[in-house]
């Protein structure tokens, strides 16, 4: 307990180094601070709501009263939701990523360090209630039944184990339409690792064009030629007369760019499961062909970057890194909360609640996650799972509201607890209306 209050008072701080106020009035959440509800309980609030497992406008004023020593009602929260609130808490989380790019590298040496930031990008995508739909509309397929979806893009820098940047849209914006997105936020000297749902020649030139480096799979059926034939090649029969291959080729036909291509053949149980989950998911749009699977058993990749500068083994391990990012969404999803919403939240509720979620991810990250990182060349002890470090720290939400209990006057404790816990006035008598009656 008592390492977790220091974590928490390190989150405190965190919150208090803020310019909450400033914040506030910027984006017209507070015209004056004499209001009941301040900024800074604000964001402690949806940030202690952000892992529970009800986040509701009730739960919300009763958290929000004990933190202003006062009492509030469902609908001053909702009011004040439709007024800014959402965006309030999008702007700190703004300041915050802001923030953290002043941050340290972690690493130092090795060839991670040849780049200023090395940038991990990928979405995740979560349910909603249907009644959503509209706003975060979700697949479109055969079936008639409504979903609700909201895509969360996200960007990590590994170099320093920090975001970099967040945006929400509906799961119809694909990685796809989202790929040129990065380009307002990588640098020179950067290194970019996304996935096959980012693959756009025309952003990948634009990358070379601005000095950003990256790594990226080779999309299936992509146009390859010969630099200097200008021939296309057979990349299938060109790799089973080699045992790996790097060199220079032309991506792409009526848009073309140079990039070098690495192949690396693969264990043949993972290409097997390669090959195994491909054909669960082939249907109509995905009619895979021989040499599709065939080329399963190769990790090819492209990139823009010299041979002098990362080997075609230094390629294959930093796309490795990709998959922290997947544990990423796993811990938002299984002990931060991102997919528990209430089936009663409007659109404005569920975007307040993600944004306080993702402060809470991006302080769990300058603040903990960080600290554990300089002890990774120890040999001294093993490292730690991100999985393991959220689930412990996951319960500090629940400290946060016991010190709000803690700094609270008694009689506001009760007054706001009789208030939200009382029965709804309907004609119908409730359980007590009948005990009360009964003697």
């Amino acid at each position: 307990m008592q390492d977790n209050t220091h974590i928490l008072n390190e989150i405190e701080a965190k919150l208090l180094d803020l310019p909450y106020d400033d914040i506030a009035r910027k984006c017209n959440f507070t015209k004056r601070l004499s209001g009941k509800i301040t900024p800074l309980s604000w964001i402690k609030a949806f940030c202690c709501l952000a892992s529970g497992h009800s986040t509701s406008l009730r739960n919300c004023a009763w958290l929000l009263g004990l933190l202003n020593q006062t009492v509030l009602s469902k609908q001053a929260v909702r009011k004040r939701l439709i007024s800014q609130g959402s965006e309030f808490l999008k702007q700190v989380l703004a300041h915050l990523i802001s923030q953290s790019a002043h941050l340290p590298k972690l690493r130092s040496n090795g060839v991670l360090a040849k780049f200023n930031r090395v940038l991990i990008q990928d979405s995740t995508v979560i349910q909603l209630p249907k009644r959503l739909a509209d706003t975060y509309k979700g697949c479109s397929n055969q079936s008639p039944e409504i979903v609700a979806l909201m895509r969360i893009q996200a960007v990590l820098d590994i170099l320093s184990e920090t975001f970099v940047h967040f945006s929400l849209s509906a799961y119809t914006r694909n990685d796809q339409a989202a790929s040129a997105d990065i380009i307002e936020i990588a640098k020179t000297g950067d290194l970019l690792i996304r996935d096959l749902g980012y693959y756009v020649i025309k952003v990948l030139a634009s990358f070379s064009d601005k000095g950003i480096s990256f790594i990226s799979r080779l999309k299936p059926a992509a146009i390859i030629s010969d630099p200097e034939s200008g021939n296309e090649i057979d990349l299938l029969a060109l790799l089973r007369k080699m045992i790996r291959l790097d060199q220079p080729v032309i991506l792409g036909r009526k848009f073309t760019m140079p990039v070098r291509l690495v192949a690396i053949p693969l264990p043949e149980s993972v290409a097997n499961e390669r090959r195994r989950k491909a054909r669960l998911r082939r249907d109509k749009r995905n009619d895979y062909s021989e040499t599709y699977y065939a080329l399963l058993g190769w990790q090819i990749l492209i990139t823009n970057v010299d041979q002098d500068l990362l080997s075609a083994k230094d390629l294959s391990d930093i796309y490795a890194l990709r998959w922290q990012i997947e544990i990423v969404f796993k811990t938002w999803k299984s002990f931060l909360g991102f997919e528990k919403i209430s089936q009663n939240a409007s659109a404005i509720q569920v975007e307040a609640l993600i944004y306080a979620r993702l402060i809470y991810a991006v302080l769990f990250h300058i603040v903990f996650w960080r600290v554990l990182q300089p002890g990774l060349e120890s040999k001294k002890r093993q490292p730690t799972s991100l999985l393991k470090a959220i689930d412990i720290i996951s319960n500090l939400s629940s400290l946060l509201i016991a010190r709000a209990f803690e700094n609270t006057h008694h009689d506001v404790v009760m007054a706001a607890f009789y208030k939200h816990t009382a029965y709804d006035r309907r004609k119908r008598q409730n359980y007590m209306d009948i005990r009360c009656c009964l003697g």
